[in-house]
């Protein structure tokens, strides 16, 4: 492990421990489900919103999908470094968690759609929590099957290309000496 003042970027020692980025990854998750779901929440106020809120939701609701992506990518590096390895059939481990993630993910935006499309005071105080709820668990499905598809494109196609220009480069060092 690198010492704190060994002049090693912060990023770079986060990379060195695994579980320490993955429970920032995860807090990462939770801080945007709870933010969008709070936004929709908001939203979904009886007579609206202002537009000053409205405004401030999406924001917020935009810095969350920018956290949401985030987290993924780090999920992402520590999945494909933990489990490359194909399955019997050649397909990589994530496959099922990408495709499954992506169908709850649609079914989320078109029931989350279908819901924004009733009125405040037509669906009630549990529907604005069923709306918050689905706003909520979107960005943790999302961020799932994201994970899943960049460690799949991780294992099938970045690995193999730059392991190949790493070993030419390596090479190429060698002879030059």
């Amino acid at each position: 492990m690198s010492a704190p003042d060994s002049g090693i970027p912060a990023w770079q020692r986060l990379l060195e421990r695994p579980r320490r980025l993955h429970r920032l990854a995860t807090s990462g998750l939770w801080l945007a489900a709870i933010v969008i779901g709070g936004d929709a929440y908001l939203r979904a106020a009886p007579g609206g919103a202002s537009d000053d809120v409205r405004i401030l939701t999406y924001l917020f609701d935009s810095f969350a999908w920018i956290i949401t992506i985030l987290a993924a990518c780090a999920e992402a590096f520590l999945a494909a470094h933990s489990a490359t390895r194909p399955r019997a059939g050649g397909r990589p481990h994530f496959q099922i968690v990408f495709v499954l993630g992506l169908m709850i993910a649609v079914t989320l935006a078109a029931a989350s759609s279908i819901l924004g499309n009733a009125s405040p005071e037509e669906i009630g105080l549990i529907g604005r929590l069923v709306k918050a709820g689905l706003a909520a668990l979107l960005p943790l499905v999302v961020g799932v099957a994201l994970t899943a598809g960049l460690a799949i494109a991780w294992s099938i196609w970045i690995a193999p290309r730059l392991e190949a220009y790493l070993e030419a480069r390596l090479r190429e060092l060698e002879r030059q000496q």
